[in-house]
């Protein structure tokens, strides 16, 4: 039997490092991808490169294990979940460096139209008129508002009919699986666009969700079994399996076939869920001082990259690349660039705001 004490005990210090690892796959992601055309379609690295969007998926399961944990918790331990502090840290951990990014882009590269209520309030991503406005990368964090505003919500049905963990997020995995195909079938033409609005809706993702919350579910009750460098060497065979052999190379100018959008779907939360199953059976490599200070800071990261990429476009980097190799290039000036940003963000605008709810330490 576990005790509360023996679930409040255990301690994953992998995942900061974790976190660090996903936010630097997506600066990769748009610094050699996009601005550094590593992803154009005759380029070398395209294959290796436009996979490295795969961070996504890894802060999902990040987010739905750290926070569904509390409610297992107290589930197992017969006690109320304190939803409102719960709603409160929510927002104070995304929304004020989220503002100050956004207002920071607006001023950094002339941005207008995106000071309203729609971005402000991470509402964006449901319009195709604004999905890609403001800081771009944002629709990700229109899905995570959506999903924590529904855990709780989930957590007191779950508890309330009294039904079996597991086999309930099989279910919200299955619901997950039913609204991808009737959308894709139904609202969606032959090609979809990696963000449109009806395939990165909350639904399209409940099984991503589910399958980190079920790792939490599980680590309550016992060790995730298996050993570190087991679950991540699947998770790399898995990544060369969605680079080279998963049919996801050179997709369409159009967007990407239905197929596709399974596969990629799919292959991308098992590389996340084997990432993290890997983070959590143990010390690993991944648990290094350097990498638990960047996830840290990995909001921030997150946050900026796409400005800083934007003004080193507006000061005219890629003048440089005849001396220097474009992937270094924007590699290094983008990090650079990015880390100085987050850097800043952490220490004045995030920390200040997690101070607000009593503690500092990023849980989520």
């Amino acid at each position: 039997m576990v005790t509360t004490a023996d679930v409040k005990s255990r301690h994953f210090g992998g995942l900061d490092a974790l976190r660090a690892i996903a936010a630097l796959c997506i600066v990769e992601f748009h610094a050699v991808g996009i601005y550094a055309r590593g992803s154009a379609p005759d380029a070398w690295t395209h294959d290796w490169v436009a996979r490295l969007d795969v961070g996504v998926p890894i802060f999902f399961l990040l987010s739905a294990f750290l926070l569904y944990r509390p409610f297992v918790r107290s589930r197992v331990a017969d006690t109320s979940p304190h939803v409102r502090r719960y709603a409160w840290r929510r927002v104070l951990r995304i929304y004020p460096g989220y503002w100050v990014a956004l207002v920071f882009a607006v001023l950094a590269l002339n941005l207008s139209g995106v000071l309203n209520l729609r971005h402000l309030l991470l509402l964006q991503s449901y319009w195709s008129d604004t999905v890609a406005t403001g800081l771009p990368q944002a629709w990700t964090l229109c899905i995570e508002v959506a999903f924590y505003a529904f855990l709780p919500l989930w957590a007191w049905v779950v508890r309330r009919t009294n039904a079996p963990e597991l086999p309930a997020l099989g279910v919200l995995f299955v619901l997950s699986i039913a609204y991808k195909a009737i959308v894709l079938n139904t609202a969606l033409g032959a090609h979809v666009g990696a963000v449109d609005p009806w395939i990165i809706a909350l639904p399209a993702y409940w099984d991503t969700f589910a399958m980190g919350m079920g790792l939490a579910v599980i680590s309550t009750r016992r060790p995730i079994p298996g050993h570190p460098v087991a679950w991540w060497l699947a998770a790399a065979a898995l990544f060369v399996l969605s680079a080279k052999g998963a049919g996801l190379a050179h997709p369409s100018p159009a967007g990407f076939t239905h197929g596709q959008v399974w596969v990629r779907h799919y292959l991308y939360t098992a590389i996340a869920f084997c990432a993290l199953a890997g983070t959590l059976t143990g010390p690993g490599p991944l648990e290094t001082r350097p990498l638990r200070a960047l996830g840290r800071i990995s909001y921030g990261i997150y946050l900026y990259h796409l400005t800083v990429l934007g003004l080193l476009g507006k000061w005219d980097l890629a003048s440089l690349e005849d001396t220097i190799h474009p992937y270094l290039l924007w590699s290094v000036f983008a990090i650079a660039g990015t880390l100085i940003l987050a850097t800043a963000s952490w220490f004045g605008v995030e920390r200040p705001a997690l101070s607000l709810r009593g503690e500092r330490r990023l849980s989520g």
